[in-house]
């Protein structure tokens, strides 16, 4: 299953949008407040419409309690409406196109638009479909969800597939999967083969050796605390909850998956396995390393999965391609997205200005420098010798730019 385009008419803030998505990998870039989460949002509201799809009339989960609000139309709008395309594949391996429309009407009714549903709803009747069903459905928020809960460790979820609202408790559910697998591993290694390793605890395990300064993770049962430990490359072993907050981001973020990918189809390998993943703000708490790494490491190691995420980062789309960044923003009212002339390999500075359309300096500084030019090329001696005493003061050190601003100023003298 892949989505391909999402349109949004009169939802939340946004008047009328049509977002078009990569197979692989699509990055959300913009300033606050133009939609960004909102389209994730969207996005999981839908997806969780077609998954219901895969169900008959007495098994079909009920939509989650609060997710659909009156709230969601734009001001003034009696309803709003989202549509969906995306493809799913048939019996023989082919993608099959498909569309599936909702609205929101003004009696806080969320309808389905009954000739996509139908459409959709024959096509799993008539199909052979179980690998599909299989397909996970993921959404972490920007709280991430990455809770240390240890009442919630008892609670294992029963439908992995379908992680697109409330929390996900990644530490917790992490925890539990990883005990009881160490479990079935110890007594395997005892009773059969002393060089076993369980297969989906070791591609965690190789994983996080990717991380830099980890060298691997165990479950300990007499530690204090109990949990997962990892270990650094000195040797010291840290509980998951002594993680720094960006560690987390990064490592519980990519074990988190595996996990999950691991649960929805238990036989094949990490780079195998299909899903939709939604990440709001990829770059949350990671030091500037790791969000250049962070979509490579993603895109590399679950090669078959689909991911949209949105960002405020340069490093994070320094990492990719023009063609799988799509800009957001607003002209004359409306929101407008657009793709970047180049991206990858780009310095900050260049993407800061020309992607994500705010200021390489702090603005007052840039504000006194134009000013300074101004006024060299008015010949204006005494006010240019003036705004650079205020521009010295403002910046720290000795950069090169305010050797060039000095020499202006004394071609202007002499």
């Amino acid at each position: 299953m892949k989505v391909s385009q999402i349109t949004l008419d009169d939802f939340r803030g946004i008047p009328h949008l049509d977002v078009t998505f990569d197979p692989h990998i699509t990055i959300l870039v913009g300033r606050n407040g133009l939609g960004k989460s909102s389209i994730l949002d969207a996005l999981a509201i839908m997806l969780f419409q077609v998954s219901s799809s895969w169900h008959g009339e007495r098994t079909r989960p009920p939509f989650p309690t609060g997710v659909i609000k009156a709230g969601d139309r734009r001001f003034g709008k009696d309803d709003y409406s989202i549509n969906l395309h995306f493809s799913l594949e048939d019996a023989i391996g082919a993608e099959v196109p498909l569309k599936l429309d909702w609205r929101f009407s003004d009696k806080n009714q969320f309808l389905r638009e009954r000739g996509s549903f139908d459409l959709l709803r024959n096509f799993v009747i008539n199909e052979t479909f179980a690998s599909e069903k299989d397909v996970l459905l993921l959404y972490y928020r920007q709280d991430r969800g990455f809770d240390d809960d240890r009442g919630a460790r008892r609670a294992m979820e029963t439908t992995p597939t379908l992680s697109l609202f409330g929390p996900l408790r990644a530490i917790s559910q992490l925890e539990a999967w990883w005990d009881k697998r160490d479990a079935e591993e110890a007594r395997h290694v005892r009773d059969v083969d002393s060089d076993y390793r369980d297969p989906q605890l070791q591609a965690v395990r190789d994983l996080i050796r990717e991380i830099d300064g980890f060298v691997g993770l165990e479950y300990s049962s007499t530690g204090e605390p109990e949990g997962l430990y990892f270990r650094r490359e000195d040797g010291a072993r840290i509980h998951i909850s002594s993680l720094s907050t960006g560690e987390r981001s990064f490592i519980i973020l990519l074990a988190d998956l595996a996990r999950r990918l691991q649960l929805s189809q238990p036989k094949a390998t990490l780079d195998r396995i299909p899903a939709i993943v939604l990440i709001d703000e990829i770059e949350l708490n990671l030091h500037p390393s790791w969000q250049s790494k962070i979509i490579e490491t993603l895109t590399r190691v679950f090669k078959s999965c689909q991911f949209v995420v949105t960002t405020h980062s340069p490093q994070v789309i320094s990492s990719v391609e023009s063609g799988h960044v799509r800009m957001l923003t607003r002209e004359q009212g409306e929101i407008i997205v657009r793709q970047p002339l180049r991206t990858k390999g780009q310095t900050s500075n260049y993407l800061l200005e020309g992607v994500f359309e705010s200021h390489e300096r702090f603005p007052l500084v840039d504000d006194l420098i134009d000013s300074f030019n101004a006024a060299i090329d008015e010949k204006n001696e005494a006010k240019a010798a003036n705004l650079l005493e205020k521009i010295v003061s403002e910046v720290e050190g000795d950069p090169p730019e305010l050797l060039v601003l000095r020499k202006r100023l004394k071609g202007l003298a002499s």
